[in-house]
């Protein structure tokens, strides 16, 4: 199955520690549990405050390659942008780092559960 076959993103509800680092992998694989070959594309991740509608934190995505595994990052200073929000999403979309304007698919989307319950780094890290 190749990346353009997919129809619908998948749907993958994560949860977010403010304070706390994000490192996550996902991996495309196929109906058959077959990696989803990746060389030559680039991922975006972003985590997007549903009630105003707007971008609060992008992932760090690394390169990819043909084992279909996506790394997300969020720094902890990322996660302390998320304090105060109560209702959030993400979405992951990989696109052909050639052309971007025609190859691009959104595969996974969800909700995010923000924990404002981390360590508040400001002044431990100064």
């Amino acid at each position: 199955m190749s990346l353009y076959a997919i129809e619908e993103p998948a749907t993958l509800d994560i949860t977010v520690v403010v304070g706390n680092s994000f490192n996550r992998e996902v991996q495309l694989c196929d109906d058959d549990g077959v990696a989803i070959p990746l060389s030559g594309m680039a991922a975006c991740a972003q985590i997007i405050d549903e009630e105003e509608d707007k971008l609060l934190v992008e992932f760090i995505v690394s390169s990819l390659d043909d084992d279909g595994k996506i790394p997300l990052l969020l720094k902890t200073e990322d996660t302390q942008k998320l304090a105060g929000c109560s209702s959030a999403r993400w979405s992951l979309t990989v696109f052909d780092e050639a052309n971007p304007a025609t190859y691009t698919v959104t595969v996974i989307c969800g909700r995010v559960t923000i924990k404002d319950v981390g360590l508040d780094l400001k002044g431990a890290l100064a």
